[in-house]
């Protein structure tokens, strides 16, 4: 069986290793110059940054032994240092009850703990929409100071028009009580420890690429897909575009992880439009990343602060060598300021020196920077199509473009981008591997 695998994230290097290690002649296009998509990252003048901020967070053996047999070296294992930056003060996430008794903000505890209590006592379930879920989980006051602010800051869209899904996906299950009895009692939660490659996220799909193209995969970087022709219900050749012309693959299989408006704007015959215009109603945020390189060993104890104020620019901060101390040179660490955004809107469009200028100013107007001369140097990086946003109507549009994919008998989707599927690095190993062990029969009758 010839195999065809559109994007070389972490899914799709996940499904091509498996399939190409289950006997498919497996080609993976990846239109970036390196493997890893938005699990990818960069290196420069001693520093190594990932895209965003990057963690494996996991209980399932065989991705954690598969992971540590890419890389070629232990993973790092870290107990999670994460903080919510509110009022100038720093608080615990998941939230911590002993922060709001501590009496840093006596006002906040007591609008909290009422809340919290008065939701408890209710009994709500809540509803279909992220706003409704999670004030019945936390009461009104914790939501409309952390959860509301920085979900619409990260969205772009008021919490009512969001969709509980991704309550479930990012927000812990456990309520605060069980947080907090985790904490007292010392016990092992899903949501403290973390794993890391000492020599930064990246190591991960590099250690991917290298077992696909070890166990005999072709991997094309720069390789964009052009048209993918089908007759009937069937896909049999995808075009490549690179910067040297054009390529054609024949395919017995595809398995898909780009955006399905790619997807979709690439087959031949077109699609009709009603699917098309689905998939363009499926809303994607934009990122604009700012990476600073800075005199000093470290700011903070955190892997990452989330930053619901809408009065500073940046909604999460990551500090590179709470991860790996390998990931800046000695007596230096390495900040990423995350931007949500629209891509093409103002803040897209903003040079790169006053991206920079502004998360380094507002470093500094909270604390995090003494002065901006402590910043040696800073990159800026865009990212098109950063997370998946599920709004209430979600999904009755992506099952009409699923509900047409389906007629493609030998077309798969897998991954953040190809499935429009809010999941982490570890569930999306399994993902690609699950969905090429699936196709192990198939692969074998074509064989």
């Amino acid at each position: 069986m010839r195999a065809v695998v559109l994007g070389g994230g972490i899914a799709g290097l996940s499904a091509g290793i498996a399939l190409e290690r289950g006997g498919a002649e497996t080609t993976i296009l990846e239109g970036a110059p390196a493997p890893g998509g938005l699990a990818s990252g960069f290196r420069d003048g001693g520093y190594t940054f990932d895209y965003f901020s990057h963690r494996l967070w996991t209980r399932d053996a065989e991705v954690l032994s598969m992971v540590q047999e890419w890389i070629g070296e232990p993973l790092l294992t870290r107990r999670k240092v994460s903080r919510i930056l509110l009022d100038g003060r720093l608080y615990n996430y998941p939230i911590d009850l002993r922060d709001l008794l501590s009496g840093r903000s006596t006002a906040l505890a007591l609008r909290a703990l009422a809340g919290y209590a008065a939701t408890r006592l209710s009994g709500g379930a809540g509803g279909d929409d992220f706003q409704s879920h999670l004030t019945a989980r936390y009461g009104r006051a914790i939501f409309d100071t952390f959860f509301g602010p920085y979900t619409e800051k990260l969205t772009g869209c008021p919490t009512s028009e969001i969709a509980m899904e991704l309550a479930r996906g990012a927000v812990p299950g456990n309520g605060l009580v069980t947080q907090l009895l985790h904490r007292l009692t010392g016990r092992a939660d899903p949501w403290d420890d973390l794993y890391y490659p000492a020599a930064g996220f990246m190591a991960i799909p590099e250690g991917m690429a290298r077992a696909f193209t070890r166990a005999g995969g072709r991997l094309l970087l720069s390789h964009r897909v052009g048209r993918i022709r089908r007759a009937g219900s069937r896909v049999h050749e995808v075009e490549a575009e690179s910067g040297s012309g054009r390529s054609s693959i024949e395919a017995d299989l595809l398995v898909s992880t780009v955006p399905l408006t790619t997807l979709l704007g690439a087959l031949d015959p077109p699609a009709p439009a009603a699917p098309v215009d689905a998939a363009a109603r499926l809303r994607t945020r934009a990122m604009v990343a700012v990476y600073l390189g800075v005199r000093r060993e470290r700011l903070t104890e955190d892997h990452w602060i989330y930053v619901p104020d809408p009065g500073i620019r940046f909604n999460r901060l990551s500090e590179t060598t709470n991860y790996s101390p390998r990931m800046a040179p000695s007596g230096r660490t390495g900040l990423c300021a995350e931007i949500a955004c629209d891509a093409g809107d103002a803040v897209w469009r903003e040079d790169d020196a006053r991206q920079s200028a502004r998360v380094i100013d507002d470093l500094v107007r909270t604390g995090f920077l003494a002065s901006a001369s402590e910043v040696e140097r800073t990159w800026v990086k865009r990212f098109r199509s950063a997370y998946p946003v599920y709004r209430v109507d979600y999904r009755r549009h992506l099952s009409e473009v699923d509900a047409f994919l389906a007629t493609i008998e030998n077309l798969k989707l897998c991954g953040r981008q190809g499935a429009f599927w809010y999941g982490s690095t570890a569930q999306g190993i399994r993902q690609g591997i699950d969905l090429a062990r699936g196709l192990q029969g198939a692969v074998a009758r074509a064989a």
